[in-house]
């Protein structure tokens, strides 16, 4: 899917006509996210609110889409094997930053978790002031920059917090649903109607769905050729003025705060990502994750590169919810084994 070919001056011809429809790319992009963020800040504190069994302790695994292929149902049946009770909850929201976090936070910590497990990668903080690639580093693309949309929209498209209906409703939304299943006509990848169908996610999974597009598993040269066409980087601004990761320390400091354990960790990468990821971006990540971890006196996990060479990926940024690529979710379980016991 999204194979972008010869075809690429007529894709980007109809991509900008659509944009030039709705104005520019950018307020395009922040009016979508806006309405999306509303929806699940809504429905985050539905779900804290509820009565939950005094009696359950339960984990939350916060993050973005790039956390979305973590199986709730083997992280608690291997918890329960080493004599862990616990109910476990992915509550993945694409397209989720930090700061959008901040407005159901005190709700999280009354519904009481006893451990929250958070997954972050460099798209977590970074600014809106685009960088500028190294030719060396990773191939100039003549695409404008769409990486906060694409990124995401693998794993968005199909409804990820909206119902079918309101998703269809915004038509805004609906338009560049329609250009980019465009995309995929004319490159030859077409996804019929029924591949977008939802399938039941793991338990306990509140804010996201999936569709079968999420269970593929692509080869290096199709994921090569995502990341060339349709990844740009932006800035991360310094942590002491950056906000995504002001609000994320909020995060780390309530929650310690209300004796919840707090599990870091950095999100995995297609080594197609790894070697195409800007120096600059590079180091600017590692300096926030060496600030947050000083500060807080937490040890931020990597499972950045832990995946290289094996076949479980969706494309550059997302394992793929499917059966064979199962390691990711026990790798999660090991993490927070390896945090629970003496």
């Amino acid at each position: 899917m999204l194979v972008l070919s010869k075809n690429l001056k007529i894709v980007l011809s109809v991509t900008i006509a659509f944009i030039i429809a709705f104005g520019s790319s950018s307020i395009f992009l922040k009016e979508n996210f806006v309405d999306r963020v509303e929806v699940s800040v809504k429905k985050e504190i539905e779900f804290y609110s509820q009565d939950f069994n005094p009696k359950e302790e339960k984990i939350f695994i916060l993050g973005s889409s790039h956390i979305m292929a973590v199986n709730t149902t083997l992280i608690e049946n291997k918890l329960s094997s080493e004599g862990h009770n616990f109910v476990v909850y992915n509550l993945a929201k694409g397209g989720d930053v930090p700061k959008d976090r901040l407005p159901a936070l005190d709700f999280m910590i009354k519904s009481k978790p006893k451990i929250i497990v958070y997954g972050i990668s460099e798209r977590d903080f970074r600014s809106t002031i685009p960088i500028q690639q190294d030719a060396a580093n990773s191939p100039e693309s003549p695409l404008p920059n769409l990486q906060n949309i694409f990124d995401e929209i693998l794993w968005q498209i199909s409804g990820t917090e909206l119902s079918e209906t309101e998703f269809l409703s915004n038509p805004k939304l609906t338009t560049l649903v329609a250009a980019y299943n465009f995309i995929e006509n004319i490159t030859g990848e077409i996804e019929t109607k029924e591949k977008w169908k939802d399938i039941p996610p793991f338990e306990n999974t509140p804010f996201f769905r999936i569709g079968e597009v999420h269970t593929k598993i692509r080869d290096y040269n199709e994921i090569k050729n995502i990341f060339e066409n349709i990844y740009k980087f932006d800035e991360i601004p310094p942590a002491y003025k950056n906000p995504q990761v002001i609000s994320f320390k909020k995060i780390l400091e309530k929650s310690t705060e209300n004796d919840i354990k707090i599990i870091v960790f950095v999100t995995p990468q297609h080594e197609v990502f790894q070697n195409g990821v800007p120096k600059k971006v590079e180091t600017q990540f590692n300096n926030v994750l060496d600030e947050v971890s000083k500060q807080h006196n937490i040890e931020i996990y990597s499972f950045y590169d832990r995946y290289n060479g094996l076949e479980i990926w969706n494309n550059p940024s997302h394992v793929a919810v499917n059966e064979n690529a199962m390691i990711f979710s026990e790798d999660i379980s090991e993490l927070i084994l390896k945090e629970v016991e003496p």
